[in-house]
């Protein structure tokens, strides 16, 4: 997956193999690297200063400048994709592979 941080400033990629990679736009520079799990996708957080990476079970919210983790949320089934609200109030997950075969949607309110 790929998104944009930072007003543009800044592009973030994420692998299957579970590398998150933060690049300065203008110097090509990479800001931060990160390993772990195998990352499903990424998501910009709008104002630019975060993003939030996902896997099949997690979702975290990462500090663009910093590469510091705010916060970790756990998933009820496989994640599949995450999106985060416009004021920056909430994340969404859908998932699948949820009990008795359905899907469904998970909601966190972020704190402010």
């Amino acid at each position: 997956g790929v998104a944009f941080a930072e007003g543009g400033a800044k592009v973030v990629t994420c692998s299957i193999d579970g590398t998150v990679v933060i690049f300065d736009i203008l110097t090509g520079a990479r800001k931060h690297v990160w390993m772990g799990e195998p990352i499903i996708g990424v998501a910009p957080v709008p104002g630019g200063d975060r993003i939030v990476t996902y896997t099949s079970r997690t979702v975290v919210m990462w500090n663009v400048a910093t590469g510091d983790p705010l916060g970790m949320f756990l998933g009820a089934g496989d994640i599949e994709r995450v999106a985060v609200s416009a004021d920056a109030s909430f994340i969404a997950a859908c998932s699948s592979h949820m009990p008795e075969h359905r899907q469904g949607t998970t909601v966190w309110e972020l704190a402010t």
